[in-house]
């Protein structure tokens, strides 16, 4: 996403503004998040992009974790 970081957020650094909390250092492109418990985070990146996929890719690996987890407790009762 494009952002105006100083519009949006104040400046750069590590902010608050409308849309939550933000890390930006540098440039006007990031990824937004919403969480799980409803707030929502900005991290501007210079390759959003790439940023996006890792964040996906370790939120994929996380969810296993945590199926495979619950099949081994389910198995041990």
């Amino acid at each position: 996403m494009t952002y105006n970081p100083l519009k949006d957020y104040g400046g750069w650094g590590i902010r608050y503004g409308r849309g939550g909390r933000a890390y930006n250092v540098s440039g006007n492109r990031g990824v937004y998040l919403e969480l799980s418990n409803g707030k929502s985070l900005l991290i501007g990146s210079l390759q959003p992009e790439e940023l996006a996929r890792a964040i996906g890719m370790q939120m994929r690996d996380d969810r296993r974790l945590k199926e495979r987890d619950l099949v081994s407790a389910a198995k041990r009762k």
